[in-house]
């Protein structure tokens, strides 16, 4: 997938989530240190904004390979693998507290999605830590009456 990133549109968005122009910089060199010094000038989430920065500080990353490593994940936790792979990571996660649940940001929809549905959750029900739950109405999940039918009301 990173094939088909743009670099200039990444650096962009970059720059604006951090508050800080980076078109000048040496993308094959360590994030600049004023990244991250000013974090005033970001438009959004201060903690949100520090967390590329820690990633990119954490890992030694070049700045090229932070764009890269977003494009991927977007800054969030990405795991790749089998069906089982996924579902063990994010066991691991679930179970050392590190999250009480998950959003899944297939990159290619619905396939990818599809993909979820069809390796992931099984191998998750095969863990026992996660349940498919068949009640189709909300009402039905939290033990309320049905609600009366408006057919024929009209």
């Amino acid at each position: 997938m990173n094939n088909f990133m743009v670099i200039e549109h990444l650096l962009a968005k970059l720059s604006e989530f951090l508050g800080a122009d980076l078109s000048d910089a040496n993308l094959d060199a360590p994030l600049p240190a004023m990244i991250g010094a000013n974090a005033s000038n970001n438009q959004s989430s201060q903690s949100r904004a520090a967390i590329p920065v820690n990633i990119a500080r954490r890992d030694h990353l070049t700045l090229r390979q932070l764009l890269m490593r977003l494009a991927s994940g977007r800054g969030h936790l990405l795991t790749v693998g089998t069906g089982p792979d996924i579902a063990g990571t994010m066991q691991l996660w679930f179970e050392n507290g590190a999250a009480d649940g998950f959003n899944v940001m297939a990159p290619l929809m619905p396939a990818d999605l599809q993909s979820f549905v069809d390796l992931v959750v099984p191998a998750l029900v095969a863990r026992a830590v996660f349940a498919v739950d068949h009640q189709p109405t909300l009402r039905q999940r939290l033990g309320l009456s049905t609600a009366p039918s408006l057919a024929g009301a009209f």
